[in-house]
């Protein structure tokens, strides 16, 4: 008898094994769950399984176990679980060699799945790829995007992408990547520093996602949906815990050069010239670098004289 593929393959005669892939949605059973399950079951991309965790508690809905077709695993809970201990419950239930979460209020785009796959499977040694994500408001306007090229430091400021605009390999959860669950809020920037700390990340300039940023209760988006508080206190518990790590990427002249771009593009151009006064000297042999260090040189030169440099 012919040996069967792995969990983690889909296999297809016609073509090269498909990876599987794993999309995790943390729910606590709102209205706005049906439309994240069917931006799932919309995917181009064919081999996908869904796993449902309640994060709220018993009080959640039993799911079916096919939506839309789409195989789906629901895992229930006797009691409410925070935000970091969903996600591992999660993880640890994940099939998938690919992974990719999705809250119960934020949606996919039709071929976000296909689209990060295929980065990730021509990305050579990198093991997570992101993309951008469409803002919108409570009322459904587009509002901006989030998702950008850049190096690890930017994580000491913010995030440069949103938890479900990222595909990644299952082998960083094999080397014991998980979400802290002393982080209520930021566990995923907690999460991808720890990514970053073990891989490179390839960005996708497209967007693949939707994130409702004015909807949720994290208080790590926007209006009713922000605590700034919140946001100072789990970001100073990154700084600290991941504090070497920061200091290793911040040696990195091209770390310096992205976190002075990113000042640069929030109007911070004092800040900006600081920082490039560290790295303005320096030889340069990639030509696209050179770019970016001719372009940012260029913008600095036009800002006004109060700007040190």
């Amino acid at each position: 008898m012919a040996a069967l593929p792995p969990e983690n393959v889909v296999a297809d005669s016609s073509r090269p094994a498909t990876p599987l892939v794993s999309v995790l949605v943390r729910s606590t059973d709102r209205p706005t769950l049906a439309r994240a399950l069917n931006s799932i079951s919309s995917q181009t991309y064919s081999a996908i399984e869904i796993v449902v965790v309640a994060a709220s508690g018993s009080t959640h809905a039993a799911l079916p176990e096919f939506w839309n077709g789409r195989p789906l695993r629901f895992l229930p809970a006797n009691a409410r679980l925070t935000r970091p201990i969903a996600a591992n419950v999660l993880v640890a239930s994940a099939r998938g060699r690919y992974l990719n979460f999705l809250d119960d209020d934020d949606e996919f785009l039709p071929s976000h799945v296909q689209t990060l796959v295929d980065a990730l499977m021509r990305a050579d040694h990198k093991r997570l790829a992101y993309s951008i994500c469409r803002v919108y408001d409570a009322g459904g306007v587009d509002c901006g995007r989030l998702g950008k090229a850049g190096h690890h430091l930017l994580m000491f400021h913010q995030n440069r992408f949103a938890i479900h605009a990222a595909l990644f390999d299952r082998s960083l959860v094999d080397q014991g990547v998980r979400f802290d669950t002393k982080f209520d809020r930021l566990e995923d920037l907690d999460f991808f520093v720890a990514c970053g700390a073990r891989t490179d990340f390839e960005f996708v300039p497209e967007e693949t996602c939707v994130w409702n940023a004015f909807a949720g209760q994290s208080g790590m988006g926007f209006a009713s949906n922000f605590d700034s508080a919140q946001q100072q206190r789990f970001t100073l518990m990154i700084r600290e815990k991941w504090r070497k790590q920061f200091e290793k990427w911040g040696k990195d002249p091209e770390g310096i050069l992205s976190v002075a771009e990113s000042a640069a593009a929030f109007g911070r151009l004092d800040v900006s010239a600081k920082l490039f006064g560290k790295i303005r000297d320096l030889s340069w042999s990639d030509e696209a670098l050179r770019g970016r260090v001719a372009a940012l040189s260029s913008r600095l030169r036009e800002a006004p004289a109060s700007v040190a440099r």
